[in-house]
């Protein structure tokens, strides 16, 4: 955990730091859902994804991280998971019914801070949400979907 941890060793594990805090099998892998739902989830969590945040990794001349701005919409951020999930005005359709199924499940969700919402929302247990989280991040992840 203390490798997960460390950003400056493992820049690639910023995000999955956050909602990974113990060594365990995760609970959408114990889940009967749709194989699609198992590997969009599964891709989002890795880092294996379209997002600029890791696609501009990859860029020559190689991009800093703090300049891989969203090319989805104007807020000027960068497109990484928590933006994707939380903040991007382009996914703000699909995003309600993500939300409303973490709000049915997750107690207290309209009132925790957005950071908390994110690391709720990836590692809940309840195959509703898991499954709404997966529909979000297959829609979301579609490769034609790139600007």
């Amino acid at each position: 955990m203390q490798e997960i941890n460390d950003t400056h060793k493992n820049p690639k594990l910023r995000t999955y730091k956050l909602f990974k805090t113990e060594l365990r099998i995760e609970s959408y892998l114990n889940c009967n859902l749709p194989k699609y739902v198992y590997q969009s989830i599964a891709r989002f969590r890795l880092s294996s994804h379209n997002l600029h945040i890791e696609l501009g990794r990859h860029k020559r001349p190689y991009i800093p991280a703090d300049e891989r701005f969203c090319r989805r919409c104007n807020c000027n951020l960068v497109e990484d998971e928590f933006h994707c999930i939380m903040v991007c005005n382009n996914w703000s359709n699909n995003r309600i019914d993500l939300f409303n199924k973490a709000q049915e499940f997750i107690d207290n969700f309209s009132v925790l801070s957005p950071e908390t919402q994110f690391i709720k929302i990836l590692n809940d247990k309840n195959p509703h949400v898991i499954i709404a989280v997966g529909k979000f991040l297959n829609m979301v992840l579609k490769e034609d979907n790139i600007v």
